[in-house]
């Protein structure tokens, strides 16, 4: 069995009305956060911030590094070997929902409620740690900045 890592983020726009939660569409069809292997040398928090820029064109983000999540699954790799697959997230603030998605690897992205979320099609540990930060950013205070 091959085992493999990614980091990234759970991206969350404050807005007036409730947060939002950014979401991309990968080229493989499925609904997931930000995310990619680590590079030589590369920490997962710089690899987590390389993998936001590459793929959403984000580097402003205000990590609450507290906070971090991680899924766990296994598939199929190219040569039918599986691999054990472990992505570690950290929570984090974007200022501003602008976004330049990579269009090699991003179909589409969208910023969604918790509630919105629900009508994605998601694995269940998305659905999870969604709703797990979702827990967390309750008890955050909502300040915004003019």
């Amino acid at each position: 069995m091959s085992i493999e890592h990614s980091y990234g983020f759970v991206p969350v726009h404050r807005l007036a009305d409730g947060d939002r939660f950014l979401l991309v569409r990968q080229t493989d069809g499925h609904w997931s956060f930000p995310k990619g292997h680590a590079e030589a040398g590369e920490s997962p928090l710089a690899a987590a911030r390389r993998e936001l820029l590459e793929e959403c064109g984000i580097s402003a983000i205000k990590i609450l590094p507290e906070h971090v999540f991680s899924e766990r699954y296994t598939f199929m790799g190219r040569e039918g070997v599986p691999v054990s697959k472990t992505n570690t997230l950290f929570l984090g603030f974007v200022s501003d929902a602008q976004v330049v998605p990579q269009e090699s690897e991003v179909l589409e992205y969208c910023f969604v409620s918790l509630e919105e979320s629900r009508g994605l099609d998601l694995f269940a540990d998305t659905r999870r740690i969604l709703s797990e930060a979702g827990n967390v950013l309750s008890s955050i205070p909502q300040v915004f900045e003019h």
